[in-house]
C-alpha cells in the first residue's frame, strides 16, 4: 500500500514538472513573437537618421539663400510699400534704399529701411532675403547682418539710420562725425519704430483717411518724407508746364 502511494505521488510530481516546462517554452515563443518586427512597419528613426535629416535642411536652406541676390532698381522702381520714389545707387540717398527678394522670385525696392519692414509685416510668406546698402560702400549687404547706427542724417523717410556692413565700420562712422550725433542701434529699435509708423496708417485707413485694402498703397506721407521728395515731385510738376 505505502509502495503503491509513494509511486502515484511521484507521478503527480513528474506530471507537474513537465507542465511546468512546456508552459516555459510557451511564454518563450511568446516573447520572440513579440520581439518579431512587424512586416511593413516603419523603422524607428535613429539618432544618425535625424542628424542626416537636419544636415539635409540646412543644405536645402543654403541652397536656397545662395540662389537668391540682389538686384539694383532702376528709375521706374518706386517703394513698394509708400510708392515714393527709389534713390538708385549714384544719387544722393541711394544708400538708403533697401530691397527684397520675394519667395517667388520677384525684386522689391524701398526707399527707406522702416518701409522694408512695414512692408514684410503684410506678408503671408517671408521673403527669401532682404538686403540694405552698406552707408559708406553703397554695396548691398544681407538686411539683419547689418549694423544700424541712429544719427542726425536725412533719409527719404526720416527714420535716420544708416546701415554697415560690420560692427566696426559703424564704429568708426560713430567716431569720425561726432557731429551727427551717431549712436549704434539695433533692428529691435527699428522694429518697433516702423511698426508704430505702421499702426498709425491702419488706423488712418480703418477711419477712411486712405484707400481701402492692402496696406501696401500710396502713402500720403506728410512730413514723413524728406525734402528731397517734394523737390523732386516739384521739378516733375514744374516740368509739365
Amino acid at each position: 500500500m505505502k509502495k503503491g502511494l509513494a509511486i502515484f505521488i511521484c507521478s503527480i510530481m513528474m506530471l507537474s514538472i513537465l507542465a511546468g516546462c512546456g508552459g516555459a517554452d510557451h511564454a518563450g515563443e511568446k516573447g520572440e513573437q513579440a520581439a518579431a518586427p512587424v512586416e511593413g512597419a516603419a523603422a524607428p528613426n535613429t539618432g544618425k537618421e535625424q542628424v542626416s535629416q537636419t544636415a539635409e535642411n540646412k543644405a536645402q536652406l543654403k541652397q536656397e539663400l545662395a540662389a537668391a541676390h540682389a538686384e539694383e532698381p532702376t528709375h521706374e522702381d518706386l517703394c513698394a510699400f509708400c510708392q515714393m520714389k527709389i534713390y538708385l545707387r549714384e544719387e544722393d540717398m541711394g544708400m538708403f534704399t533697401a530691397q527684397m527678394q520675394t519667395a517667388d522670385g520677384q525684386h522689391l525696392y524701398f526707399d527707406d529701411v522702416g518701409c522694408l519692414l512695414n512692408y514684410e509685416r503684410d506678408m503671408k510668406e517671408k521673403p527669401a532675403a532682404s538686403w540694405v546698402r552698406d552707408y559708406s560702400t553703397l554695396e548691398w549687404v544681407t538686411a539683419k547682418d547689418s549694423t544700424p547706427v541712429k544719427a542726425d542724417i536725412k533719409t527719404p523717410m526720416k527714420y535716420g539710420y544708416a546701415l554697415f556692413a560690420t560692427q566696426d565700420a559703424a564704429q568708426k562712422f560713430v567716431s569720425d562725425n561726432q557731429a551727427l550725433k551717431g549712436k549704434e542701434a539695433s533692428w529691435k529699435e527699428i522694429d518697433e519704430i516702423s511698426h508704430q509708423r505702421y499702426l498709425k496708417r491702419k488706423e488712418k485707413m480703418k477711419n477712411g483717411g486712405m484707400h481701402n485694402g492692402s496696406m501696401n498703397k500710396p502713402m500720403d506721407h506728410g512730413n514723413n518724407g524728406d525734402d528731397k521728395h517734394k523737390s523732386d515731385d516739384k521739378q516733375k510738376n514744374d516740368g509739365k508746364h
